[in-house]
């Protein structure tokens, strides 16, 4: 469990045990230097677990300084609940939204972390592009570039804080541009259920069957967007048809391309995005939550210059203006490039 103590983790994981009844109340708990010795930690760590199940009420000391199971009363479930409980965590988590945290590149992050701070400037720390840090955004432009075939430069992407604010201020910015419907799979990421009904823009709930989204009944339909994973569709997994695809980017409607479940393929092939076919009429969102962690909360947005949007957002909420400048592309920072290959 990434960011916690040893001690922390052996004392959840007895907690564990106790709770579900696999060590019954009056149980003696092994000595610490033996307990120590059979996980490969010093006696310390596990003296740290024992007193904190004793302060859950887990545990108790006994004559003899051995300790044993004990039952947690009323008051000390109420203590611990007031402290606040930490999320429960599982032996195998199936959860489809979450990737495994635990494999979190922390070391390679680390050094990243540590030669980004050194080499910053001091301006660097200001307030800058309102479109996210310009040497992250070259990084990212390149690697969505070759993972994915994105016709993207740095100048198209708009930073966000996560898949969910990258959605609100998509909306908005649709609603600027005309489009006063969108059409969303009805079958999707619970997120769009409850965020989406929050927005300007009427929904258009679509069927998903086993040639992907049902997008027939939008092909004519004016002042209208479809919502869309064309190459892996959550939770289904079914991939738009090749029929659906060609009718789709001809139909001269605004395409949002959902493409947040994408880099979780296992075939380790590079399946073009929609994006790189019909980028004029393509808006592409994505985010990093399941390439990493969710706790990075790094979400974006990729536009055509010629899709545009009032500033009105503050800052810290971001914006989706996008004008192409004749500004050359710099180089791409060492420590963004050695992020972003970490991927």
């Amino acid at each position: 469990m990434p960011g916690r103590t040893l001690g922390a983790q052996i004392a959840e994981q007895i907690r564990g045990l106790i709770e579900s009844g696999g060590l019954p109340e009056g149980s003696g708990l092994p000595p610490t230097r033996q307990l120590a010795q059979s996980l490969g930690v010093s006696r310390g760590v596990v003296v740290d677990a024992y007193e904190r199940l004793r302060a859950a009420g887990f545990a108790e000391a006994t004559v003899g300084g051995y300790t044993r199971v004990v039952t947690p009363g009323p008051s000390s479930v109420s203590q611990r609940a007031s402290a606040g409980s930490r999320p429960h965590t599982w032996r195998v988590d199936l959860n489809p939204e979450v990737p495994d945290i635990a494999t979190f590149p922390r070391a390679a992050w680390r050094e990243s972390l540590e030669y980004g701070l050194k080499s910053q400037p001091t301006y660097g720390l200001d307030y800058r592009s309102q479109r996210g840090l310009p040497a992250l955004r070259e990084a990212l432009a390149a690697h969505l570039a070759r993972s994915r075939r994105l016709r993207v430069e740095p100048e198209d992407l708009v930073l966000c804080s996560g898949y969910r604010q990258a959605a609100l201020i998509l909306a908005g910015a649709l609603h600027e541009n005309g489009v006063s419907t969108l059409a969303t799979p009805r079958v999707g990421h619970p997120v769009n259920g409850v965020l989406l009904p929050e927005t300007p823009l009427r929904l258009r709930w679509l069927d998903v069957d086993t040639a992907g989204l049902a997008i027939e009944s939008t092909l004519d339909a004016t002042g209208t967007a479809v919502m869309v994973n064309p190459v892996h569709q959550f939770p289904l997994g079914t991939r738009l048809s090749a029929e659906r695809t060609q009718a789709l980017t001809a139909s001269g409607l605004w395409i949002i391309e959902d493409d947040s479940n994408t880099l979780l393929e296992h075939d380790n092939t590079i399946t073009p995005a929609l994006q790189g076919t019909r980028s004029d009429r393509t808006i592409y969102v994505g985010s990093l939550s399941r390439a990493l962690a969710p706790g990075i909360r790094l979400g974006f947005i990729v536009a055509p210059p010629r899709f545009d949007a009032p500033q009105r957002a503050p800052r810290a909420c971001g914006v989706l203006r996008l004008r192409r400048s004749n500004k050359p592309r710099s180089r791409i920072s060492s420590a963004a490039e050695r992020w972003i290959n970490t991927l």
